[in-house]
């Protein structure tokens, strides 16, 4: 039976595994959410979009009439939900890198800054001991 509160996409999270429903007006291993009895939605199927330590979400597929789902499906959903992970994780990594990339660039910036005071310092202390001659 449901949880209080559980939904489908809650229940698939504790279940680490796809979640079927056939009929949401016989379901009791968890309540439907209102957006989808506001959309007369009968059958669904729920998958997990892993993620590093945590999921991403839930990816789910719903329909309106009764519907057996077969293990095609699941494996359509799952394969979907894989792929929507891997670009979340590879749009992730490119955060990081440009994050770093413009830590670079900003380190690089400094560094090129003191070399040019460097130069600056020397050619004034030329400039000093010449005229101390």
């Amino acid at each position: 039976s449901a949880e209080a509160g559980e939904s489908q996409a809650g229940y698939t999270l504790s279940a680490k595994e796809p979640v079927i429903v056939e009929n949401s007006k016989t379901e009791a291993r968890f309540k439907s959410a209102p957006l989808l009895l506001e959309h007369d939605v009968i059958s669904g199927i729920n998958v997990i979009i892993a993620g590093g330590k945590l999921p991403f979400g839930i990816l789910g597929a719903h329909t309106k009439s009764r519907r057996s789902f077969s293990k095609k499906d699941v494996n359509f959903i799952q394969t979907v939900a894989s792929i929507l992970s891997e670009a979340i994780k590879r749009k992730q990594f490119e955060i990081i890198v440009e994050n770093r990339a413009e830590e670079l660039e900003r380190i690089n910036k400094l560094m090129i800054g003191r070399e040019l005071k460097m130069i600056e310092l020397k050619e004034e202390i030329k400039k000093l001991s010449k005229n101390n001659e």
